[in-house]
């Protein structure tokens, strides 16, 4: 397996926690970069850097989110759901 398949298998298990949270991200990465965008240039390269920086910042925190939230409760999902099944079995 090479990197580029591990990458997008690491983009794709954080996605939902990314769909979830991406507005938001767009939205501070915005309101952060309000005086630089005002500021006279480039606005091309400047909607490349905010786009590069809310991809950044959104799949760090959507990393956070799967490791801590959904993770987690995937993992007690399957203990329950294993759990219900042997009770069924008795």
């Amino acid at each position: 397996m090479c990197i580029r398949d591990r990458l997008w298998i690491a983009v794709a298990k954080v996605s939902y926690s990314l769909y979830l949270i991406h507005i938001f991200v767009i939205g501070w990465v915005l309101a952060w970069a309000r005086p630089w965008l005002s500021a006279p240039g480039h606005d091309t390269w400047k909607m490349l850097g905010i786009l590069g920086i809310s991809a950044l910042v959104g799949l760090v925190l959507a990393s956070l989110s799967y490791a801590l939230v959904e993770k987690p409760g995937i993992d007690a999902g399957k203990r329950l759901l294993v759990r219900s099944r042997s009770e069924a079995i008795r």
